[in-house]
């Protein structure tokens, strides 16, 4: 009798084990298939983020002049340091996938639009505001840190004639969708939020 408990007992503890093991192993891997989209994402100021409301009127726009669109922001606004002016600031890609869009877009100078797959779920990701002549080509197939461009200069075409910043979304579905800005709640549901899915 004691032999059977015995047996049952370190049955359990195994498939306690295993199961701890295999949730450690999900996350180190959600962990190393996420890429920070700049040096020190974590450390930059985050301006304008996801979800926030945002109008041309400076109570309701942290940036200076203010932005000039109006809705919910789609999307997470990494900036630079005061030092990095005219530095050429690389911009990796979050994850591995496909690049299925990259030229100039009204309202953000040099766009990238890459196709891949975060945390089990199909996603198109928007890089804005790149220099156009380090833009990673329509078609590549590029990997999870790879380099895909750098920030283009402030008030210049590339950066859609405003500061140097990263304007980063993430678009649910494979379906292309660059909107900074939507209307509604309901749109912004098609948008995920990039500080909690990476962890920025």
């Amino acid at each position: 009798m004691k032999t059977a408990v015995a047996i049952i007992g370190i049955g359990i503890l195994l498939v306690g084990a295993l199961v701890l093991l295999s949730q450690t192993m999900e996350g180190s891997f959600l962990r190393i298939a996420a890429y920070d989209p700049l040096p020190g994402s974590k450390e930059r100021p985050q301006l304008l983020t996801f979800g926030m409301y945002v109008t041309p009127d400076p109570a309701q726009n942290p940036i200076a002049p203010p932005e000039r669109f109006i809705g919910f922001h789609t999307a997470l606004d990494l900036e630079i340091h005061q030092n990095e002016v005219d530095d050429d600031i690389p911009v990796m890609a979050v994850c591995a996938g496909e690049v299925i869009q990259s030229g100039l877009v009204s309202g953000y100078g040099g766009l990238v639009v890459q196709r891949c797959n975060l945390q089990g779920e199909d996603v198109t990701v928007i890089y804005g505001h790149l220099d156009l002549d380090s833009l990673a080509s329509s078609g590549a197939t590029v990997t999870s840190g790879e380099k895909i461009g750098i920030l283009a200069p402030a008030n210049s075409e590339e950066s859609g004639h405003t500061r140097k910043h990263l304007h980063l979304g993430i678009h649910k579905g494979h379906d292309i969708d660059v909107r900074g800005y939507v209307q509604t709640k309901e749109e912004l549901e098609n948008f995920l939020d990039p500080k909690e899915v990476l962890d920025l």
